[in-house]
């Protein structure tokens, strides 16, 4: 919100941007101001905002370890370190039982540069910087949460208030479905694919898959802004207020390309954000197709409610696009290529996804998917295990599901393969019915093979389930099993309790996490 354009060298807090939307409103308006990442409004204006958010010490403290970690050890020794480039705080929380590999192809760094584009130039940022960056501020709590908070400070009949939030949402790491229920609490399922600020280590399908989950993390981030608006309406104060949203930064799904670094083939997916402005007493929409830029948004503002801008405009050519504070420094290309890459991206999501029925499509995609709803007894299948299986992480979540839980664990279905490779077809059947289709691949060292699949949350009833999954072969016509789910849960086995302390105990567990009794 500062107006002006970005520097490697500066940190996310006031000092090093004194002139914000902050200091703009804050003589005559009354703020109400929750950020997450940065500290940009000033204490005389913000005095202690948002201090329940910013976590404890003792968080602080272990982030710092584990980014200290992957400042100072050598590669070797940084592969199995918690993610820390693609998500701001809380690195080391992964549950244990899911501190497992991550699953997805071996792949090589993006390609060079293209006719036309800048290529991106990289700039020096120490440690100290880099740190800052990401503990400027802290946000710890969950959205939902933080959002009730935020909306129910919008009272009815409110004059001159700024009312300012920040959701680092849809950024990674995705682990929601659309109405905003988590389906896992790992921190980092796609790091083995990420590594930090650089290309995706992986080819079309497994991207394809990363992207599905990019696209249910959108769909949550529509129903937090809706709860927003909805409030606004109710307050009567939508018609009166100007609403802004938008985003600072875009993210890129190409295989062996950067998702977060720009990068001239990226461009046209890291470059465009979301820019939704409703001005006070509009009441019809319009779409505005003229380039802006991010530094055009705070000037725009200022001119709706009537307010002279003080400072200097930054300027927006209208025949380039430029991603001044990617990861990687600063890229730029002609609007032409941006706009060209924008569309392809919108074209593959509907060429990869469809269109219409919903969230559904977004479940329902990938190899051979006409066979999603149908009866395994209409099928050709060979029901025995033979020597082809697959090894579920967690595979006694869907015997006793609970719909209510605050973690939807079991609709995730992820695992190691055993005995054949990547780049094979699975089928999850539950209860029979096939519910999802996905692909086998490795990461981006060569760990795997493994799956990640995700069942509609509509796929699961509480309590018990019967979760088969098969190698779907001979391009779809026959199904062989690779594991069988149809024994119930283990007594010892309860996944949400601990075992009972002592010898017993611990076989209990070791009986559960083998999967004794449960088919594998």
């Amino acid at each position: 919100p500062s107006g002006r354009e970005p520097s490697h060298e500066d940190l996310p807090i006031a000092a090093d941007y004194p002139h914000t939307l902050f200091t703009l409103l804050g003589g005559s308006y009354q703020l109400r101001v929750m950020e997450a990442a940065t500290r940009l409004c000033p204490e005389d204006l913000c005095p202690g905002e948002d201090d329940a958010s910013h976590g404890t010490l003792g968080e602080l403290f272990d982030d710092l370890n584990v980014v200290s970690r992957h400042l100072l050890l050598p590669e070797s020794l940084r592969r199995n370190l918690p993610d820390v480039a693609n998500t701001f705080s809380d690195f080391g929380d992964t549950p244990l039982e899911d501190a497992t590999t991550s699953t997805g192809p071996t792949g090589a760094t993006g390609p060079t540069g293209a006719t036309g584009t800048t290529p991106p130039v990289r700039t020096g940022q120490g440690a100290a910087r880099r740190l800052g960056r990401q503990f400027a501020l802290r946000s710890n709590a969950d959205e939902f949460d933080r959002v009730d908070q935020f909306t129910k400070a919008l009272k009815p009949g409110q004059e001159r208030t700024l009312d300012l939030i920040h959701i680092e949402k849809p950024h990674y790491p995705w682990r929601h479905i659309p109405d905003g229920q988590r389906y896992t609490n790992l921190a980092g399922e796609w790091s083995g694919l990420l590594p930090n600020d650089g290309a995706w280590q992986a080819g079309k399908r497994p991207v394809d898959i990363a992207l599905q989950r990019h696209l249910l993390e959108v769909g949550y981030t529509d129903t937090l802004l809706a709860r927003v608006i909805d409030r606004l309406k109710r307050t009567g104060l939508w018609d009166r207020a100007m609403v802004v949203v938008t985003a600072d930064h875009g993210g890129a799904f190409l295989p062996h390309v950067a998702r977060r670094s720009a990068v001239p083939e990226n461009m046209g997916e890291i470059a465009p954000v979301p820019l939704f402005i409703k001005q006070p007493g509009q009441t019809k929409a319009r779409v505005d197709r003229h380039h802006a830029c991010a530094t055009d948004v705070l000037p725009t503002i200022a001119a709706g409610l009537g307010i002279e801008y003080p400072w200097e405009r930054t300027a927006c050519p209208a025949d380039r696009a430029t991603v001044l504070n990617s990861p990687s420094g600063q890229a730029s290309a002609p609007m032409a290529t941006v706009v060209r890459q924008r569309q392809q991206l919108i074209d593959r999501i509907e060429r990869v996804f469809g269109t219409g029925g919903g969230w559904q499509p977004v479940y329902q995609f990938g190899p051979h998917r006409d066979l999603i709803g149908r009866p395994i007894s209409k099928l050709d299948v060979n029901p025995a295990l033979g020597r082809f299986r697959v090894l579920p992480e967690r595979r006694n979540l869907v015997k006793a599901y609970d719909p209510a839980a605050p973690t939807l664990h079991g609709l995730l279905q992820r695992g190691l393969t055993k005995r054949f490779g990547e780049d094979q077809v699975l089928a999850v059947a539950v209860d029979d019915t096939v519910q999802a289709v996905g692909w086998t691949f490795k990461d981006g060292t060569g760990n795997g093979p493994g799956y990640s699949i995700l069942l509609p949350p509509d796929a699961l009833r509480a309590g018990f389930n019967k979760v088969d999954i098969y190698l779907v072969e001979r391009g779809g016509r026959y199904l062989q099993k690779v594991y069988d789910g149809s024994k119930p849960l283990p007594v010892a086995a309860n996944p949400d309790r601990d075992a009972k302390p002592g010898r017993d105990g611990q076989r209990s567990a070791m009986r559960a996490a083998k999967g004794d009794g449960d088919g594998a």
